[in-house]
C-alpha cells in the first residue's frame, strides 16, 4: 500500500482532473502540487523551482513514475499538441475512496475555472508573489498580458490568503 504523502497527493490531482475530464499531464500536475505547497498547511515540500517558465519539481516527475510503476495511474493516448495524460487506474482510484480531498477538489476547482491558456499562469503568478519585486512587471517579462496577468496575480492572491480552503456559503 501507498504510504508516500507527495504520491497520495499527486494520484489525488489526477483524479481530480481525469474524473472532470480534462487533460491532466506533467504541466499542470507541477503546477497544482506548486499552488498545493504554497496554499496548504499540510503541503508536501516538492520543492519546487523555476524550470523554462514555471515552477518545476524534479520529485513530482519521480513520483509520478513510481505511481505508475505501481500500477496506480496510466497514460492515455498522446493528446496533440498536449501530450499524453495522466489518469488513474482502477486500483488508484480504490486507494482514494478513503482520503479527505475537499481542499484538493476545491483547488483543482479553482485551477480548471481558469480559461485553459491561463491554468499555468496562475502557478506563475502565484510564484511571482512570493519570488518577485513587482509580480505584474515579473509576469509581463515572461510574455503575459497586462490584463492576464493582473487578474492571475487576483486570484493567486486569493487563494493563497484562503489556505486553500472553500469559502463558507452565506
Amino acid at each position: 500500500m501507498m504510504q508516500n504523502k507527495r504520491e497520495l497527493t499527486l494520484l489525488q490531482f489526477v483524479s481530480q482532473l481525469s474524473v472532470r475530464g480534462e487533460w491532466c499531464g506533467e504541466p499542470y500536475l507541477q503546477s497544482l502540487s506548486y499552488l498545493w505547497d504554497q496554499t496548504t498547511d499540510n503541503g508536501c515540500n516538492f520543492e519546487h523551482y523555476w524550470f523554462r517558465g514555471g515552477p518545476y519539481s524534479s520529485n513530482v516527475g519521480e513520483n509520478l513514475a513510481t505511481l505508475r510503476a505501481e500500477g496506480y495511474i496510466t497514460f492515455e493516448p498522446v493528446i496533440p499538441p498536449a501530450g499524453p495524460a495522466f489518469c488513474c487506474t482502477a486500483v488508484g482510484e480504490s486507494l482514494l475512496q478513503s482520503q479527505d480531498d475537499s481542499q484538493i477538489k476545491y483547488l483543482a476547482e479553482v485551477f480548471l475555472s481558469r480559461p485553459e491558456n491561463q491554468r499555468l499562469l496562475l502557478a506563475r503568478a502565484a510564484y511571482a508573489l512570493s519570488k518577485a519585486e513587482k509580480p505584474l512587471a515579473w509576469l509581463e517579462e515572461l510574455g503575459a498580458d497586462a490584463s492576464e496577468g493582473a487578474e492571475a496575480l487576483s486570484v493567486a492572491k486569493e487563494l493563497l490568503e484562503s489556505r486553500c480552503r472553500p469559502p463558507v456559503p452565506a
